[in-house]
């Protein structure tokens, strides 16, 4: 039982409905191995936390997507190195240095975390424990059902041509703009985005669904983001009950 702990699979009915360990699973963020090293930032670490730990540790938190904060810090986790952008391998370095270059992963400048992306990962975080959790005021849903709307709007909110328009509505309705990386164009999903990409959506969502649904609908409607883009894009038999009755309600006329 310690050792399953240690593992994805204790999440598995949680977060999971299974994991395929010979495929790219959701909400495990891809570490792209290659040739005994890894192209991809999967490995998410918090300076602060190495810093101080007795014995400093990676978290399995650490390698999922709904994290790219430390709850304990509240700073945005790093996920390459801030000398050379090379992604952590660290059973090819020696005290958490970079593999490449040598500089500390446990120094570096650390980036505040935005307040409402910090607060919605840490919801995200408690339906680890199996705690309730909702897009939704008044009502509980199983934290896998949860897991999959908030997968889904992730997903709508980072990819495809129409998804800028979304964003920079939610942005512009809260006066500010959330910094978006560029994404490299052979950046396919959600697995393999940068901790600050995975950030700038977490601080979307937690906007985007506040009063669910009526900010979602009223945002949709001013990016003019049309349901049928959405239905198009997309099997309907794989889009959550939660969203698509919502869509097919109030959004489907556009």
């Amino acid at each position: 039982m310690t050792a399953n702990a240690t593992t994805f699979k204790s999440y598995i009915g949680v977060l999971f409905e299974e994991i395929n360990p010979k495929a790219t699973n959701k909400w495990i963020n891809h570490i792209g191995i290659y040739h005994r090293t890894r192209t991809r930032p999967g490995l998410q670490w918090c300076p602060l936390c190495l810093r101080t730990d007795e014995v400093p540790y990676y978290r399995r938190r650490w390698r999922l997507g709904i994290s790219s904060t430390c709850l304990k810090h509240g700073i945005i986790l790093s996920c390459r190195c801030q000398d050379c952008g090379k992604p952590a391998v660290p059973h090819r370095s020696i005290y958490h240095q970079c593999h490449h270059c040598g500089m500390s992963r446990l120094s570096g400048n650390s980036h505040v975390a935005d307040s409402q992306a910090l607060q919605f990962e840490g919801m995200l975080n408690s339906g680890l424990l199996g705690d309730p959790v909702s897009i939704e005021a008044g009502k509980s849903m199983h934290p896998i059902i949860f897991y999959r709307n908030i997968y889904f709007i992730y997903s709508f909110l980072a990819f495809g041509p129409r998804s800028r328009s979304l964003r920079r509505a939610v942005s512009n309705s809260y006066g500010q703009v959330f910094g978006w990386p560029s994404i490299s164009t052979n950046v396919v999903n959600f697995g393999a985005l940068s901790s600050e990409n995975r950030h700038a959506l977490a601080g979307l969502t937690a906007r985007l669904i506040e009063g669910w649904p009526w900010r979602f609908i009223g945002l949709c409607l001013d990016a003019r983001f049309y349901w049928s883009w959405i239905t198009k894009d997309n099997d309907r038999n794989e889009i959550p009950y939660d969203v698509l009755r919502i869509g097919d309600k109030y959004l489907r006329g556009n």
